[in-house]
């Protein structure tokens, strides 16, 4: 008699997220950190509309990657632009794990 053991495929998930942030003007940008590369190790980048927790390695270089391209295309842009605004605190918190997807427009 033979058995035959049935097993399930993993389980994977994709998820998209688009978001559009409107920046004017110079940003303070802090960046800490916690722990020591064990559980719940994280860093953290803050600037006054984006926090970003990089949870691993690969997360922390796509979004160091994105961010030196987004200084490139910063300089195409005017120096100054009327605010018409004023926020307080980020208005987008990321939590990212691996590489993401990144493109700017």
């Amino acid at each position: 008699m033979t058995i035959l053991k049935i097993q399930n495929p993993p389980v994977t998930y994709t998820q998209t997220i688009y978001s559009t942030l409107w920046i004017a003007g110079a940003q303070t940008v802090g960046v800490d950190t916690h722990g020591v590369r064990g559980p719940g190790s994280h860093i953290a980048v803050a600037s006054e509309q984006v926090l970003i927790y990089l949870h691993d390695l690969r997360a922390a270089q796509t979004y160091a990657d994105a961010w030196i391209d987004a200084v490139l295309l910063a300089k195409q842009l005017p120096g100054t632009v009327p605010v018409l605004e004023q926020h307080t605190g980020p208005a987008l918190m990321i939590r990212a794990h691996g590489t993401d997807q990144v493109d700017h427009v």
